[in-house]
C-alpha cells in the first residue's frame, strides 16, 4: 500500500485482523471511495460472499447428484444384464441341442 507507506504484509495483516475495526486507507483513497458512493469491501464481506457462493454450488451439486441417481439406476442395468445373459444361455442350449 504505497499511499500509506506500508508494506503489503502489514497492510494485509491490518485489514484481515478482525480485532482492528479501523479502515486502513489514505485520505485520497477515502475520498475516492466517498465520491463513488461505495463502501470498501471488508474481509468479512468477502468471506460471507464466498460462503454464500459455496452454499449455492453445493445445492446445485446435490440436485445434479439426485438427477444422476435417477438416470443411472444400476439395479435396472444389472437386471437387464442378467436377463440378457439368461437369453444368451437359452440360445446356446437350443443351438447345442439341435
Amino acid at each position: 500500500m504505497s499511499c500509506l507507506h506500508l508494506t503489503d504484509d502489514i497492510y494485509d495483516h491490518l485489514v484481515a485482523d478482525s480485532k482492528i475495526p479501523l479502515k486502513w486507507s489514505c485520505e485520497n483513497c477515502d475520498q475516492e471511495i466517498a465520491t463513488k458512493g461505495q463502501n470498501p469491501i471488508t474481509q468479512t464481506d468477502k468471506l460471507d460472499q464466498l460462503i454464500t457462493s459455496i452454499e449455492k454450488l453445493m445445492g446445485r451439486y446435490d440436485k445434479l447428484e439426485r438427477k444422476l441417481e435417477d438416470k443411472c439406476d444400476t439395479s435396472k442395468v444389472q437386471y437387464l444384464a442378467d436377463r440378457l445373459d439368461s437369453v444368451k444361455d437359452r440360445l446356446k442350449e437350443k443351438c447345442n441341442v439341435e
